[in-house]
């Protein structure tokens, strides 16, 4: 698989033998900086309200390296998407999940409204209705779970739309159905 975003070689020059390298601070910051596309912004002056620096995107990845230079096992995120179009919040989105597989991390992640393809990113999924979760497991298994409860998803929503739409009092279910 070829990404633009990265080196053609990454994974040939980085492979899981050099995990035990990435302790090393520097280390770990070249290689995160580097996978999520960052390197032509090192030095750079993020900006705020005021002052113009980069871009969005580049903000939100700026914020994920830092994250990930934590080595945490476990990676929440939040609303990663606000601000940011659907290519840019894939782009995102995609960059995470492979530097966070490759790293051996864990990601959380409340993305509001899903592009089918940022949807695609998921492994899993826990999905809530008015605070109670209705359903948590593997995407894959989603649509038959639903399906078996009485409720198919209409062919106009794609999967992420339809499982938005079960969540909300206007949706499939109510409180009474949970």
């Amino acid at each position: 698989m070829q990404v633009s975003w990265y080196p053609q070689n990454i994974f040939a020059t980085r492979s899981f033998s050099t995990l035990a390298k990435l302790d090393d601070e520097q280390f770990r910051l070249s290689t995160i900086t580097q996978w999520l596309g960052l390197s032509h912004i090192r030095g750079t002056y993020l900006g705020h309200g005021q002052i113009r620096g980069v871009s969005r995107e580049q903000r939100r990845l700026v914020t994920t390296g830092e994250m990930l230079m934590w080595n945490a096992s476990i990676i929440c995120t939040d609303e990663i998407s606000t601000g940011l179009d659907a290519a840019s919040t894939y782009s995102t989105m995609h960059k995470l999940s492979l530097l966070a597989n490759f790293l051996g991390h864990t990601r959380v992640i409340s993305l509001p409204q899903p592009s089918p393809q940022s949807f695609a990113l998921f492994d899993e999924v826990i999905v809530l209705a008015q605070s109670y979760v209705i359903y948590v497991g593997p995407v894959a298994k989603v649509l038959p779970y639903f399906t078996n409860l009485g409720h198919t998803k209409p062919e106009q929503l794609d999967v992420a739309d339809f499982l938005q739409l079960i969540g909300t009092t206007m949706g499939i279910f109510s409180i009474n159905d949970i």
